[in-house]
């Protein structure tokens, strides 16, 4: 019995298919110099989220 779900060893054009061996969830640091333009840039720079629609020449162009 031929299982076509499972993907094939080899693709199309005779190449190894490469698999997903495992996935490793690691926790993002910010640098000093990333908080630092973090904090004193992000008043002047920065988007605040919102769910309305953006405004862009309102945003970036005041």
């Amino acid at each position: 019995m031929k299982n076509d779900v499972i993907s094939p060893e080899f693709d199309e054009n005779g190449r190894p298919l490469r698999r997903i061996r495992s996935f490793v969830r690691r926790q993002g640091r910010l640098t000093k110099g990333q908080e630092h333009a973090l904090e004193n840039y992000w008043p002047v720079m920065g988007v605040e989220f919102s769910e309305d629609m953006l405004d862009f020449p309102r945003a970036f162009w005041p």
